[in-house]
């Protein structure tokens, strides 16, 4: 009897640390459906302003431009949580981008952490506004280097993204924040 509960009892955690991956992955792909239906809503459509591409390097949507040099910028997705997924995927991602998510704890962006997501050049992190007015006020005041959106604040909220992403694909620029 033993031997079956330590054998049940090994299977449900590789089972339950598996359905746990799945819950995330499928979050993660729900994200992705809101923001390109936000995107579509805005009147951008799949192919001629943007791709949903999923791959690593390239990030999970892809803006295009049909501005001067029809740049790309590439937008990281992410879910409730930042976490060290969202700096490592950004970091992934060569060429302009931009993260985005559901975020929920404002306290993953902090002066220290807004300083390492920068450095991964960066354009922009979007989350919701209620998660937003909780960041730290030093690490609202930080400004992107990235030339897309120089000078402009590094944060901003969610509800504005597919605005921004309709102006990037117009402009080949983020509208100053």
């Amino acid at each position: 009897m033993a031997d079956l509960v330590t054998f049940l009892l090994d299977d449900y955690a590789s089972f339950s640390r598996g359905a746990g991956n799945g819950l995330v992955s499928t979050a993660g792909r729900m994200n992705e459906k809101l923001l390109v239906a936000c995107l579509e809503e805005k009147g951008l459509s799949h192919g001629a302003n943007f791709t949903k591409t999923g791959t690593n390097l390239q990030g999970d949507i892809v803006i295009h431009s049909k501005a001067g040099a029809k740049k790309n910028l590439h937008v990281e997705v992410k879910s409730h949580h930042a976490r060290e997924r969202l700096l490592r995927g950004l970091n992934d991602i060569t060429g302009e981008k931009v993260g985005a998510g559901y975020f929920v704890d404002p306290a993953e962006f902090g002066p220290g952490r807004t300083q390492t997501l920068l450095q991964s050049q960066a354009a922009a992190i979007y989350m919701p506004d209620s998660t937003l007015k909780k960041v730290d006020q030093n690490a609202l005041a930080m400004k992107t280097n990235a030339a897309v959106a120089f000078g402009s604040r590094f944060y901003r909220p969610l509800e504005q993204f597919a605005t921004d992403m309709q102006a990037f694909s117009q402009t080949g620029a983020l509208p100053t924040y």
